[in-house]
């Protein structure tokens, strides 16, 4: 409850900020009355209060543009009235928030991120006339790929036809037919069900998602590779949607990369020889690749690499670690690929 002077000048009626960018937005509000000049002032979203600002007059239209914004921030706006010498109370904080800019490349394995958040510049768009109330698109400890986190879709009792989407962040190369999206998925609860790799125009709850391409993710973890070498559109977004007729499907989606579709580096090699002792440890050498699979959520905590090891030839040596797993489970290390595999000459 407050007492104070009538202000001179009317008080706004409303204010909102449209037309978000990641660098600018534009604000307009209403008047009760003829007044033709107004003043605004905005800050970060730390600043609660409009006295001590700069006010910035915005003549003629009840509009006004601001820009030189910071990328994916959280701003408070005021907007007031202007009667000559005299001025109406200020209307606000209208609080919004900037968006993120758009990337070339991203890697997202959710591990630092707190659960069920998701990472900042990541969305989830939940709708549809039969959204089941138990359905989520949020991070989770259990059941990752990579521990310790992993995003889930959770589809509850949703009708097929209801979105339930992952929307990665804004990128600015999808239809430049140079990258590719690789993410490691699997799937329970849903025979038949699949994930669809799609194209989004925006990441809000109107914005329109337009399937690319499709994968079947089974109840053990697998590695997916979705090059779109082909897409043609001009959608900045890219989603992963689960699409299931079962009710309670559930989705576990890792270790999601957006990267350039490259040429293979590595040459077919005639002989091998490697000791293993100029490689860094905890990696593996350049053209050896290590495989982790199985349908045990230990398999998270395997791991193939180099580690300092006094047997053999010093200092280093392969490590498998086989963690928890069980004995389905698989720990691969593969060698760098062979011209004459199949010759009949080499051991």
């Amino acid at each position: 409850m407050r007492w104070e002077p009538t202000p001179a000048c009317a008080t706004l009626l409303s204010v909102n900020v449209v037309d978000i960018t990641d660098i600018g937005a534009e604000v307009i509000w209403e008047t009760p009355s003829d007044e033709t000049n107004w003043q605004i002032v905005h800050a970060p979203s730390s600043v609660t209060s409009p006295n001590g600002l700069i006010p910035v007059a915005a003549p003629l239209n009840p509009m006004a543009s601001l820009t030189g914004l910071e990328d994916a921030t959280q701003y408070n706006v005021w907007v007031r009235s202007v009667c000559g010498e005299n001025f109406g109370a200020w209307f606000g904080p209208v609080a919004f928030k900037t968006d993120c800019t758009a990337v070339t490349t991203f890697s997202q394995n959710f591990d630092t991120t707190t659960t069920p958040t998701l990472p900042e510049c990541w969305k989830a768009i939940k709708r549809g006339a039969t959204l089941s109330p138990m359905a989520v698109v949020e991070t989770s400890g259990i059941g990752a790929f990579s521990a310790p986190n992993v995003i889930v879709i959770y589809k509850g009792t949703n009708g097929v036809n209801d979105d339930l989407i992952i929307v990665a962040p804004k990128v600015s190369n999808a239809g430049a037919g140079t990258h590719k999206l690789m993410f490691s998925a699997m799937m329970q609860n849903g025979t038949g069900a699949t994930l669809q790799i799609g194209t989004l125009d925006g990441y809000t709850a109107d914005a329109i998602f337009t399937p690319y391409q499709s994968v079947a993710p089974t109840a053990a973890y697998q590695q997916f590779t979705v090059d779109f070498d082909q897409y043609t559109g001009t959608d900045q977004y890219i989603g992963i949607r689960m699409n299931s007729a079962a009710f309670h499907t559930v989705a576990y989606v890792d270790n999601i990369v957006w990267g350039p579709v490259l040429e293979e580096v590595c040459p077919s090699a005639a002989n091998i020889n490697e000791n293993f002792d100029t490689t860094t440890v905890d990696t593996l050498p350049e053209c050896w690749t290590e495989i982790v699979r199985g349908p045990s959520s230990e398999t998270s905590l395997d791991a193939v690499t180099v580690k300092t090891s006094n047997a053999g030839s010093a200092p280093n040596a392969v490590n498998f670690f086989k963690g928890l797993s069980t004995p389905t489970d698989e720990q691969i290390l593969v060698l760098p690929q062979l011209s004459n595999l199949s010759a009949g000459t080499h051991k």
